[in-house]
């Protein structure tokens, strides 16, 4: 790969001896945007800014299928963060948020409509809309590892089926990747076990016992978190994008790095 090294851009590059962590749709957006402006950012930001407005028509249909009010869609869209994170700055979270929100809006009920219920949810939704968004939060997965966390609460509202599904899409397209990829899944664990910035309930944790301490801390009460979301009986009977905001904001709290882009 050294012959993809230039002067503009390889001697800007961090972490330089880590392989990239990214999944394989992480990858595709990363070669789509090199293909567009080969010597430039310009075409990552538009790849990041097109995957943004998708997740904008994502949040109308979510909005639309809850009974909200269509104009809140505009709190994301016109949010600074959005715009500075995305647009500007070509980060490629929008590529795993827009299927990730699609897939809730499509199984998405007006709020209170599942906790009325006497039988599984399954029973209330259309096979194809089950099935659709198990692999949409697969495709999501594989843009990034986030929306993992979000696996534990599906066979209840999807179905073992399109998750068993949805499990097979994201081992059968990452498994290349990690065997050619000089190390892919390691970087992930330095990432995970190693890094520390801009945290918060991590930082008090390692002050008070070290870095170790926190890690160990804060793993034990994300699990604890999800495994509540999915067992409770009255935090499970929420809507699933009202679980998955949930776990999703209990995770950045709980992270050890935090960077501004990851709040999208």
């Amino acid at each position: 790969l050294a012959a993809l090294r230039d002067t503009a851009i390889w001697q800007r590059v961090n972490n330089k001896d880590i392989p990239s962590p990214y999944p394989p749709i992480a990858q595709l957006g990363g070669m789509l945007g090199a293909a567009l402006t080969p010597h430039g950012p310009l075409g990552m930001k538009l790849v990041s800014l097109a995957g943004d407005v998708m997740v904008i028509g994502a949040l109308c249909l979510l909005l639309r299928r809850v009974g909200a009010p269509a104009d809140r869609v505009l709190i994301y869209a016109w949010h600074p963060l959005t715009a500075l994170e995305l647009a500007h700055s070509g980060h490629n979270d929008s590529l795993m948020v827009a299927p990730l929100v699609l897939a809730l809006a499509l199984v998405a009920v007006p709020t209170g409509f599942v906790s009325g219920l006497t039988s599984s949810p399954t029973q209330h939704m259309s096979s194809w809309r089950r099935w659709a968004a198990a692999l949409l939060v697969g495709v999501a997965v594989l843009a990034k590892i986030t929306p993992l966390l979000l696996l534990p609460l599906l066979p209840r509202r999807l179905g073992l089926l399109p998750v068993a599904a949805a499990c097979l899409l994201i081992a059968g397209a990452w498994t290349p990747l990690l065997l050619l990829g000089g190390g892919n899944a390691g970087s992930i664990v330095v990432y995970l076990g190693s890094w520390q910035d801009n945290d918060s309930v991590h930082a008090v944790l390692r002050e008070l016992g070290g870095a170790r301490f926190a890690k160990i801390v804060t793993l034990v009460l994300l699990a604890a978190g999800v495994m509540a979301m999915a067992a409770h009986r009255a935090l499970r009977d929420r809507p699933l994008w009202w679980q998955a905001y949930a776990v999703l904001g209990l995770s950045i709290a709980l992270a050890s790095t935090v960077h501004a882009w990851y709040l999208t």
